[in-house]
């Protein structure tokens, strides 16, 4: 079974993370936090995801990294890259209109950055474990499901009834 994990790794002023696996709502704990560090720390002139060992992702996820573009464009002025491989992966990401957030590439040695990733020239670290509890978790796919609704009309029509029900599982349990 191949279990799923988030890495990372920086490589002069870039910020590199690697999802591999079938990218499910157990890593968004941890994810959130390093996008958090990532936003913080002004040396990061380009933020690199890599989605090419990516077989699945959720869509709290894919709120997680639509969240971090925005803020990285507004403090960058620039879009994160994605490289991708598998043309299911490039369907997502287009159905969920990331194309307005991301500059988004398929795994080709065509630059510096892509070289980097492609030949493995930087040592990538797992994300750490972080502790999350219900409530948390609730709220931070509340936030990363408003986040892809913004995206389109698509996406409203989309997660409108997964927001109701995180929605209303906040005001049970809060």
């Amino acid at each position: 079974m191949n279990q799923a994990k988030i890495e990372f790794a920086e490589h002069d002023d870039l910020f590199l993370l690697r999802f591999i696996g079938d990218i499910r709502l157990t890593l968004a704990s941890a994810l959130d936090v390093i996008i958090e560090r990532v936003l913080l720390d002004e040396r990061y002139q380009q933020v690199v995801i890599d989605l090419t060992k990516t077989t699945g992702i959720d869509s709290t996820t894919l709120g997680l990294l639509a969240g971090l573009a925005v803020r990285f464009q507004k403090h960058q002025q620039k879009r994160p890259l994605i490289i991708y491989e598998d043309v299911a992966i490039k369907t997502i990401l287009l159905n969920m209109c990331f194309d307005r957030l991301f500059n988004i590439i398929e795994n080709k040695i065509e630059n510096k950055i892509e070289a980097d990733v492609h030949e493995n020239t930087v040592s990538y670290t797992p994300l750490p474990s972080v502790p999350d509890d219900d409530i948390e978790s609730c709220r931070r796919s509340l936030k990363a499901h408003k986040l892809l609704m913004e995206l389109s009309d698509e996406n409203k029509v989309q997660f409108q009834q997964v927001v109701s029900a995180l929605e209303e599982d906040l005001k049970r349990n809060s």
